[in-house]
């Protein structure tokens, strides 16, 4: 009887040894948002063709996103804002970054140019993932401030559909 013990003692703790190995080489919510936006290899990016929608009323069906694996993004509209001294569309690069904040999966973002121009009071504002197909599309919501008029926001909902990653080099490690 003491030898079946020993045995499975030692099956126990294998068992519990390749489990504590697969759950540590499990990919976070983070990891796996950051594979969707800019894809699973170091170097890599992704653009996403995208649908916005102001205050429930579609304002733009073109709008271009890149995410890149550096932290790096860029958004282009496809119409001229009329609230903005910008008479054309506009290019807006910055930074983003992906959290989790009261268990809701954010992206930060932080708009640094407006096309050559930089922004000097920049601020970050977050947009909330409300899903994914994990594959190609994702929804988000946001509160988005409008360049160079303080205190204005669009309360926007984004629904985006991306082109394959480009690009890239090793797989990213975990």
């Amino acid at each position: 009887m003491g030898k079946r013990k020993v045995a499975f003692s030692k099956w126990c703790l294998g068992i519990s040894i390749l489990m504590m190995s697969y759950s540590s080489l499990a990919k976070t919510p983070i990891d796996k948002t950051l594979d969707f936006l800019v894809g699973p290899k170091l170097g890599s990016w992704r653009s996403f063709n995208c649908r916005e929608a102001i205050d429930g009323k579609v304002t733009d069906e073109h709008a271009y996103y890149e995410f890149h694996d550096d932290g790096s993004y860029s958004r282009l509209n496809s119409y001229s804002d009329t609230r903005t001294r910008y008479l054309k569309s506009m290019d807006i690069k910055g930074r983003f970054s992906v959290k989790i904040n009261d268990g809701m999966l954010k992206i930060s973002f932080a708009d640094e140019f407006v096309g050559s121009g930089h922004l000097d009071n920049h601020k970050s504002y977050d947009a909330t993932l409300i899903g994914t197909d994990g594959n190609d599309t994702m929804a988000l919501m946001m509160d988005r401030p409008v360049p160079d008029s303080p205190g204005v926001k669009d309360h926007l909902r984004l629904v985006c559909i991306g082109d394959r990653p480009s690009g890239g080099g090793p797989q990213r490690s975990y």
